[in-house]
């Protein structure tokens, strides 16, 4: 019983995570963040998003932590 219960509970745990990420966007050869801490780094990331999206002119607007596209 013990067994199938941390089972459900690793399978439910996975499929959050799962939904976590379902809506991330991955870019490739772009430079990485050299700011110190996590906060710095998110704002360098968040900054050449806007960047990146302004010059493909498309419409964004920036939130705590996310960026949403239209």
């Amino acid at each position: 019983m013990q067994h199938n219960l941390s089972e459900i509970r690793a399978e439910a745990l996975e499929q959050r995570e799962k939904e976590n990420r379902s809506n991330n966007v991955v870019f490739y050869n772009i430079p990485e963040s050299i700011g110190a801490r996590a906060e710095d780094k998110n704002k360098e990331d968040a900054a050449l998003c806007l960047q990146l999206f302004s010059s493909l002119q498309m419409k964004c607007s920036t939130q705590t932590q996310t960026n949403t596209v239209s």
